[in-house]
């Protein structure tokens, strides 16, 4: 390699009327353990990492650019575009921002667990906060639908299997029931709340 830093990864983002902080967590796991990055030239057989994996070997740089052309539609046969279905721009920063702060300590943990070394007490407690705070407007069945960390459901979204296969315990099972069942009842207050009156 040319140098640690000989590869990177470029994201453009925007978001829909319907993304929530939720879905922002999801998308940087997602973004984070695609196999995406090569060492070698693309085409030429190497073996793909994800961004994770490749920061055992280099040091991989990310990019991330707002690109609100992302959620539009072309319309009047190619000659304009319609932005409908974005986002509010004040919410829009909003999950922006929290966005990279999830691709920062979704990293560092990455790194930390990689040697073997205990998290910062901060990124501890941010990675805590991110995975027990809900969006109301998240439907429950949408809460654990997370591939990064299981494999398998019910038909409630309750998850079953870890990634690796192996059953959850009925203690955390039990845990996650309770925790749908608190999303459900604000779920159900959301779409039975008129507007402005949403917590």
């Amino acid at each position: 390699m040319p140098s640690d830093t000989s590869c990177g990864l470029l994201v453009y983002i925007s978001f829909a009327k319907s993304a929530t902080k939720e879905k922002a967590l999801q998308a940087a796991k997602t973004v984070l353990n695609l196999p995406l990055l090569t060492q070698g030239a693309w085409g030429d057989g190497s073996d793909t990492k994800s961004f994770l994996a490749m920061t055992s070997h280099c040091k991989p740089q990310f990019l991330l650019v707002p690109q609100a052309n992302l959620i539009s539609k072309v319309k009047s046969q190619g000659k304009s575009i319609q932005y409908h279905g974005q986002i509010g721009k004040e919410m829009g920063m909003t999950l922006y921002n929290y966005f990279l702060d999830c691709i920062r300590a979704l990293v560092l943990e990455h790194h930390f667990g990689a040697q073997k070394k205990p998290l910062p007490e901060w990124t501890k407690q941010y990675l805590s906060s991110k995975q027990s705070t809900l969006d109301i407007r998240t439907p429950p069945h949408e809460m654990f639908q997370d591939n990064s960390l299981y494999s398998a459901w019910d038909e409630y979204g309750i998850p079953l299997k870890t990634t690796n296969g192996d059953d959850l315990t009925k203690s955390a099972i039990k845990k996650m029931k309770k925790k749908y069942e608190t999303q459900k009842k604000r779920y159900e207050k959301y779409l039975n709340s008129p507007p402005n009156m949403i917590e």
